[in-house]
């Protein structure tokens, strides 16, 4: 009996021992594979990591020639992991990039990084923590046209607190990376402005804080920037109608009584309503010969002016745009001038 018992307990163990060696020698080491993301080509030794798996704490180390005047930055996975160190090669420098592999799949991307924000190149920046900004406005310029006021071929605006907010933290958090890219044959200009009400009295006006980005590029004293970011869209944004309702007549205007020839700015209400307008251009370029009370009043700045013909008709005249247009949307608000236009004078 007990060598039976002896002979049951050694088949067992020698059958647990061939099961263990198999188990063992079947057990590979899991790796995990590394992308990287290079678009301008910096690391020059990518090949050697790109598409391939590592073990669990493995460490790799990539290359780039240094680049000088901007730091090369690396990201894991979207993540800011670090920027390079510099470490001598021959009789100069390389900068080295030095990761250790963790148990997830990893993009390792490279881009140029910067110490210079756009706040550092807009000299009204420190003006807005003194103000409130009311109004994003989004405006594009198309062909070889000198960017003016009332010269934006479309143009949008949203008055949303989460609009401006990302507006302004882009402006504050964007970095500003030199390139030597250049435009692409027919790139628009797109300007960026933040309103905020004017502290002068009298009528509502707005005070402009702007910057211009023309193929995604950012100039500034003759140089060629670029962002490390993308400029946020506006979540709430509506169409205005024309550049200038919100360039001349928003901004800084006056309201003039032909018939009396004077500046009755001051007795007006409601001017806030023009920034709202909608509008197309009416094939009839007129003016008015015949002063009426719809007519006499001619709102003006440097820029140009309009005169009211009906209460949705009027007449522009600008450097670049003169003509009769005709308010698409006048329903939607009370306009009222005399008993017939789109302003309402006091008393």
């Amino acid at each position: 009996m007990k060598h039976n018992k002896f002979l049951l307990i050694s088949s067992i163990s020698l059958l647990f021992s061939l099961f263990n060696c198999g188990s063992s020698s079947g057990t590979t080491e899991k790796k995990y594979k590394v992308t990287i993301e290079d678009k301008h080509s910096f690391i020059y030794d990518k090949d050697k990591v790109d598409g391939k798996s590592f073990l669990k704490g493995e460490v790799i180390k990539l290359h780039s020639h240094v680049i000088y005047d901007v730091d090369l930055a690396m990201y894991v996975n979207d993540e800011f992991y670090s920027t390079q160190t510099a470490v001598e090669e021959g009789e100069g420098y390389i900068w080295e990039y030095t990761y250790q592999i963790k148990e997830e799949d990893v993009t390792l991307k490279f881009e140029l990084y910067s110490n210079e924000f756009l706040r550092d190149k807009l000299t009204w920046v420190s003006k807005l923590e003194q103000l409130e900004p009311c109004m994003v406005i989004k405006g594009s310029y198309l062909g070889s046209v000198t960017p003016s006021l009332d010269y934006f071929n479309t143009f949008t605006y949203s008055e949303n607190e989460d609009d401006i907010n990302a507006i302004i933290s882009f402006i504050n958090h964007a970095r500003v990376l030199p390139t030597n890219e250049w435009l692409t044959p027919g790139a628009g200009t797109i300007e960026y402005r933040i309103a905020t009400l004017s502290t002068e009295d009298g009528p509502q006006k707005y005070d402009y804080y702007s910057f211009m980005v023309s193929n995604d590029l950012f100039f500034f004293n003759g140089e060629r920037y670029k962002f490390d970011r993308p400029i946020p869209s506006f979540e709430y944004e509506e169409p205005y109608g024309n550049s200038f309702m919100e360039g001349a007549i928003m901004n800084h205007i006056q309201v003039i009584d032909m018939e009396k020839e004077k500046d009755v700015t001051g007795s007006f209400k409601g001017l806030d309503y023009l920034s709202k307008m909608i509008f197309v251009e009416v094939n009839v370029i007129s003016f008015p010969a015949i002063i009426t009370d719809i007519n006499r009043y001619k709102i003006q700045n440097e820029l140009g002016f309009i005169i009211f013909e009906a209460k949705d008709i009027f007449y522009l005249q600008t450097p670049h745009k003169t003509g009769t247009y005709q308010i698409v949307n006048s329903d939607e608000y009370n306009f009222n001038i005399i008993k017939n236009g789109p302003i309402a004078i006091e008393g």
